[in-house]
């Protein structure tokens, strides 16, 4: 291949690329639309970049991640690929020019999220985890459902004890039946 200084000469299977190592980063958290900022009283309490999970109420149920990768060709020759562990474990791959993942309406549970991304030579990035734990409802805590289950259980017994009643009151209607019967054909 001539250039301006003579002809060159490469061989293309003694160019060595860089093994991938650069990770990826959280750069915006927000929940119910509105960015998180580091607060002692806030949902984070450090940076975004710093936070590795997070915990929410149950009516905190909408949750975006916008990532961001220390690799610095092009955004667009880059492919973000990710998963929900505890709603799928199937890796789903982002639109390419976009780097969010929303999570809406999740229901209570533990949820894991990993992403990764895929450059141009085909080579993965460190995977990034973070972990999300959205809280069941007051009334629909493991507490709550054990006090349900106390209250059906016991109407279930003051029912089937009812019954139980019930059935010997007409043993013994039938029982005096007979009797007055019995004396009845006597007398006559």
């Amino acid at each position: 291949m001539g250039g301006s200084k003579g002809f060159n000469q490469f061989y293309p299977e003694k160019i060595n690329i860089k093994e991938y190592q650069n990770p990826l980063i959280i750069s915006e958290i927000a929940v119910l639309g509105e960015q998180l900022q580091p607060s002692e009283a806030g949902l984070i309490n450090r940076a975004p970049e710093l936070t590795s999970n997070i915990e929410l109420q149950y009516d905190q149920d909408i949750i975006s991640l916008q990532f961001s990768s220390l690799e610095f060709t092009s955004d667009r020759q880059l492919k973000y690929f990710y998963r929900v562990i505890g709603l799928s474990d199937t890796w789903l791959r982002l639109a390419n020019g976009t780097r969010q993942v929303n999570l809406l309406k999740l229901s209570a549970g533990d949820y894991q999220v990993e992403v990764y991304t895929v450059n141009r030579f085909n080579q993965h990035s460190p995977t990034k985890r973070f972990a999300i734990k959205v809280y069941a409802p007051i009334w629909w805590n493991f507490w709550s459902k054990s006090l349900y289950s106390i209250v059906l259980l016991g109407l279930i017994a003051i029912f089937l004890r009812m019954r139980q009643k019930r059935f010997k009151q007409v043993v013994d209607d039938n029982k005096k039946m007979t009797e007055l019967q019995e004396r009845l054909e006597l007398s006559l």
